[in-house]
């Protein structure tokens, strides 16, 4: 499998591009690579704080909610009769990825923006940034930004029912 690979100019970090990035520059050099990076699984954060998010009868099967934990969006959803807490900040640009397609069968999440799809029990990348907004053809550039931040796990929480209360891991 061909990718893209970023190369940035010496004076350029990459936080800086993709910060120019984000609001429009679009300045890079970019050349081919045959390999892909692959990551382990997230680990489950533990912790003795729990967030109360809502009471277990509001939230119906291939639901979700977003909340707060420690400042940060997460999502909380309900696929297959488990419960899954999620960031709701993709990890390749930072972008939501909170109205992002949930697919029950394959308890997953995919990025809106790049098609990043992260499963969400672990985190783990199933597919790391394939195309721009889903537009065909858009699949080379998608591997090109996928190479401005590397590829890593979409942050996961403990999650837990508490006297009719669904808590997340703080």
């Amino acid at each position: 499998m061909s990718a893209f690979v970023f190369c940035p100019a010496p004076s350029i970090s990459v936080s800086s591009l993709r910060s120019k990035f984000l609001a429009g520059s679009s300045t890079a050099f970019f050349s081919r690579a045959e390999s892909r990076k692959s990551f382990s699984t997230a680990a489950k954060p533990t912790s003795a704080e729990w967030v109360k998010v809502c009471e277990e009868s509001e939230l119906a099967e291939g639901d979700r909610k977003v909340t707060k934990v420690d400042g940060k969006p997460v999502i909380v959803t309900k696929q297959n009769g488990k419960l899954y807490a999620v960031s709701a900040t993709c990890p390749h640009l930072g972008l939501p990825i909170k109205k992002g397609k949930i697919d029950p069968e394959k308890c997953s999440i995919t990025c809106s923006f790049h098609k990043s799809e992260f499963d969400l029990a672990t985190g783990r990348v199933l597919v790391w940034s394939e195309s721009v907004l889903g537009i065909p053809g858009a699949n080379a550039i998608g591997g090109i930004l996928g190479q401005l931040s590397k590829e890593k796990p979409l942050p996961t929480y403990g999650v837990k029912v508490e006297s009719g209360s669904i808590l997340v891991g703080a």
